[in-house]
């Protein structure tokens, strides 16, 4: 009788205490992996991550790189007929960055109207015959073509005796463009060997507003050299 209530006794309290503590030592079994687990997948996941991130700059900087190397490609080639020319030659063109001339890239040379020409005119001052002196006697007798472009701001035209030979500012670019040829020639540059183009106020060299600082850069004059 006694052991039977003994034995009730212990199934009670295992029932009681050592059940529960069986039961949460199974499911901490099956927890502890799958938290091992996540863990492991945000590792993974947080890895992942950076590595896209590393493939974005990788990809970006192979742009830039991209990038640089046309740059380079254009800088090595830029002006390359100008390097060809003698030192005494160069020293004559290079006085004309003293003049006020400009010289990019390609071999070309920007003139802003207001060094060449008078005011709101296609008629060439006697400074700028000076300046297309200098220009044409360094490249006199090289075997190059030429191609001058005029250039306007979009101000209409007021000056009246502009007026009375061109009407528009393509028209005024084309003027100047073939007032600058007529100088070229008369000091020793073939006339076959130039082109002459007017862009009128269609290609600014600065922004195509009001400011006068701005109409004075798009005012001008450009020569390309041409092989």
């Amino acid at each position: 009788y006694f052991l039977l209530i003994f034995s009730d006794l212990i199934i009670s309290l295992a029932m009681k205490y050592l059940f529960p503590l069986m039961l949460l030592f199974i499911v901490s079994c099956e927890t502890i992996p799958r938290t091992v687990h996540e863990e492991e997948v945000s590792k993974l996941n947080r890895k992942i991550d950076e590595l896209e991130m590393k493939a974005n700059e990788l990809d970006k900087l192979r742009e830039e790189n991209a990038l640089l190397r046309e740059k380079l490609k254009i800088q090595g080639v830029q002006n390359n007929i100008y390097n060809t020319l003698s030192a005494e030659l160069k020293k004559i063109l290079d006085s004309l960055v003293e003049d006020g001339v400009q010289m990019l890239p390609g071999d070309r040379w920007r003139f802003e109207v207001d060094l060449l020409f008078k005011p709101g005119s296609d008629d060439i001052s006697s400074k700028g015959v000076e300046v297309l002196k200098k220009f044409a006697n360094a490249w006199k007798g090289q075997n190059v073509g030429f191609k001058i472009e005029g250039h306007t701001d979009k101000d209409p035209i007021v000056r009246t005796a502009t007026v009375y030979r061109t009407k528009t500012n393509l028209e005024l670019g084309a003027a100047r463009g073939i007032a600058v040829m007529d100088v070229l020639v008369k000091n020793g540059i073939p006339e076959k060997s130039i082109t002459v183009v007017s862009k009128g106020n269609n290609s600014p060299a600065a922004p195509n507003d009001d400011k006068a600082e701005n109409k004075k850069k798009n005012r001008r004059v450009e020569i390309s050299i041409l092989q």
